[in-house]
């Protein structure tokens, strides 16, 4: 969804170049998470919480921060580690590529070199076609006309 902040963020990059938009643009990015965060925070949470402690105590809480903080641990850890796994991967497969690439161009030079040289056979089939075409032609001249003798 295009909210028309392209053409800004275009601009601004151009007259204080790459860096300096990247750096505006992460400000924003923590200033709209840390909202939302904020608000999460104090409109969701914290309710609950109060909620909880009015109704069944301390122990209640205690279970479901735990439960909270194992949940975003495990989270944590798959987002890192699937952060490593894709970086792993997308290296060996930026490695295939490239093999399969190499492979691809030495390909067609084979295929370029094979050509070249069927258009250079063609060439030399037809040579020979014409020459024995012209040698029959004169045999058979030589024949017809060479049986009379004085």
């Amino acid at each position: 969804m295009d909210l028309g902040f392209g053409s800004l963020v275009e601009k601004f990059e151009e007259h204080f170049g790459r860096w300096p938009t990247r750096v505006m643009l992460a400000v924003i990015g923590l200033a709209a998470m840390t909202v939302c965060v904020r608000l999460i925070i104090l409109d969701a949470i914290v309710p609950i919480v109060q909620f909880i402690l009015g109704a069944g105590g301390q122990s209640a809480l205690e279970l479901i921060v735990s439960v909270l903080a194992v949940a975003a641990g495990a989270a944590f850890s798959a987002f890192v580690a699937g952060g490593i796994f894709r970086w792993f991967v997308t290296r060996k497969v930026d490695v295939i590529i490239a093999k399969a690439q190499e492979q691809v161009a030495r390909s067609y030079a084979i295929m370029e070199e094979a050509s070249s040289a069927v258009a250079e056979v063609r060439a030399s089939h037809e040579e020979l076609q014409e020459l024995f075409s012209q040698s029959s032609e004169r045999g058979t001249e030589g024949e017809d006309g060479g049986g009379v003798r004085s």
